[in-house]
């Protein structure tokens, strides 16, 4: 009688999977999809929760698939505390980026978007930010830093906001002093710029600085 019993448990339990998998009138289980989406030219994290306005645009320096996500992975813990979306490009085109940002902003009713980048993806976001000032809010180079060049500064120019590691001579110069002057040309055309110094770092992305950066953003 047991061994019965046993029997019919083990072939009502086989008959069960094999319907149950078959998907006979079963519609499954909602699986819930990874916040962390890929495109054909752009990674993007989106954080849970429905109040999302700030997109942080992140341009790496080379654009690889791996460095996309190692950066974007620095910034996920700060997006879901602040709700913001991190997206970074694949490759660094920018006869496209613009279209790249209008495409997120559009779909995902942004309305604040920060441009930053390390190394040469920093000088690329300056780049493309001064030259871009009613797309861009704020653009923060790491690494790196802006130049005033024959641009002009004034209310409508986007604050930036540089974060360079102190002993960081590839940024900063031999004698430390090449971001200070490019400040100083910055604030005389009538730029809003700021300077974190991070301590005792050399040319290494400064995450260490991530605290203060996203309180710089939070007081735009």
């Amino acid at each position: 009688m047991k061994e019965n019993a046993v029997n019919i448990t083990l072939i009502f339990l086989l008959v069960f999977f094999c319907f149950f998998f078959s998907g006979c009138s079963f519609k499954g289980y909602a699986i819930k999809t990874s916040n962390y989406k890929k495109t054909t030219y752009y990674d993007i994290y989106i954080p849970n929760g429905d109040t999302t306005k700030t997109l942080i645009f992140l341009i790496t320096p080379s654009g690889e698939p791996e460095e996309v996500e190692a950066y974007i992975g620095v910034w996920k813990e700060i997006a879901k505390k602040n709700n913001y979306i991190i997206a970074s490009p694949l490759k660094w085109q920018r006869d496209k980026f613009a279209g790249l940002l209008l495409e997120i902003k559009e779909n995902y009713s942004i309305n604040k978007i920060i441009i930053t980048g390390f190394s040469n993806g920093g000088y690329n976001s300056c780049d493309f930010g001064l030259d871009n000032p009613k797309l861009v809010d704020a653009i923060i180079p790491m690494g790196a830093y802006c130049s005033a060049d024959t641009r002009s500064g004034g209310i409508s120019a986007p604050p930036i906001l540089t974060v360079v590691g102190e002993k960081d001579n590839w940024a900063r110069g031999d004698d430390f002093t090449q971001i200070k002057v490019a400040e100083q040309a910055l604030r005389a055309k009538g730029f809003k710029h700021e300077t974190i110094i991070v301590p005792g770092l050399g040319h290494t992305y400064p995450a260490m600085a991530l605290g203060q950066v996203v309180s710089w953003i939070n007081n735009l």
